[in-house]
């Protein structure tokens, strides 16, 4: 291949992502810029100067000219800002906020011996393996999430340390041995392991409760599952969502009498009736419910305030700044869906 196929096979792929940024620019998440120091805010805004006019069709070499910023860079940020975030949509602006990792850490060094005291050099050492070994990966995420497997003696809730078993097994299977991971660690990568154990579990939540789960977590699945749903959210007011958040204490709240005094009331429970705005997730009304838990007529007080609107908190701690932006209320509830829920 020439550099000439080179060059345009380039184009082509630039021509493309250029094709699908064309004109979402105004759709594109846009992060809170609070805490940003006036260098990193003046870096970002040139950067999202120039995403600006690259999805505006605007040529590369006048972007450059306008921003300063090279092309190799432009085409660096438009490619992190169309990759998809975890919420479903692309990352957008919030991909070029400074220090912000997008994609999952990957190794790329081989794990070098150690002694057995010594800590640290093994990040990413188990994803390394799994690259490198996709079946294993593949039947050793079938055993977690399977507890009536054949091949096992435990068939019901597999406990972590059989399933670290299991995955040295595998290890030799491959004819992987020393002096390569996790045998030339102490605790042979049981910790790494176990985490990735609790995050595959996590992220089949339904299937384990099926499989492990008690009469009560059973029962709990029609309520919620935990992800959220996959409906996108692009314009303000397209859906609202009103959640409880409980808080559990031992503490005092000193309570108005109609005497004017104050009496002291011991509370085991705080509960945070929030209703939230889906696209932007900027919360439009709030209340405090110090029950055990909440009714029915606390959600209509929270749907009551955003409308006629609510007083702003008064600052209890000290250098605390609330932006104005977080000042408005909604005012109309039109083709507005609510799903209520508590947590």
């Amino acid at each position: 291949m020439t550099n000439k196929d080179v060059e345009a096979n380039n184009w082509v792929g630039s021509l493309s992502k250029r094709a699908i940024a064309f004109g979402t620019f105004h759709d594109w998440q846009k992060p809170e810029l609070i805490g940003l120091t006036e260098v990193e805010l003046e870096d970002f805004q040139i950067k999202s100067l120039a995403m600006k006019l690259y999805c505006e069709g605007v040529p590369i070499k006048d972007i450059v000219a306008a921003t300063g910023i090279n092309r190799q860079c432009i085409n660096y940020y438009a490619a992190r800002c169309l990759q998809s975030a975890p919420d479903g949509m692309w990352w957008g602006c919030r991909a070029l906020l400074p220090y912000l990792h997008i994609k999952n850490y990957g190794r790329t060094k081989s794990v070098a011996p150690k002694l057995s005291e010594a800590q640290g050099g093994h990040a990413g050492a188990l994803g390394m393996v799994f690259d490198k070994y996709p079946e294993l990966e593949k039947r050793f995420n079938r055993k977690i999430l399977s507890h009536v497997d054949p091949e096992s003696e435990n068939e019901y809730a597999i406990k972590p340390k059989t399933l670290h078993r299991f995955f040295l097994s595998l290890l030799e299977e491959f004819d992987i041995q020393e002096p390569e991971w996790p045998f030339n660690t102490k605790w042979l990568g049981q910790r790494s392991v176990c985490e990735h154990i609790r995050n595959v579990r996590e992220g089949n939540f339904s299937r384990v409760v099926r499989k492990e789960g008690e009469r009560e977590a059973k029962a709990h699945m029609a309520v919620g599952k935990g992800p959220r749903p996959g409906l996108i959210y692009t314009e303000p007011f397209d859906a609202v969502e009103i959640d409880g958040y409980k808080f559990d204490s031992h503490s005092s709240v000193l309570m108005k009498a109609p005497n004017g005094t104050y009496v002291a009331k011991r509370i085991n429970r705080i509960w945070v009736v929030l209703m939230c705005e889906c696209a932007s997730e900027a919360v439009l009304a709030y209340k405090c419910v110090f029950r055990s838990e909440v009714s029915a007529t606390d959600v209509i007080d929270v749907m009551r305030y955003s409308i006629v609107g609510q007083s702003r908190p008064e600052p209890v701690i000290e250098g605390l700044y609330i932006p104005k932006v977080a000042d408005y209320q909604m005012k109309s509830f039109k083709n507005v869906k609510v799903p209520c829920s508590q947590s």
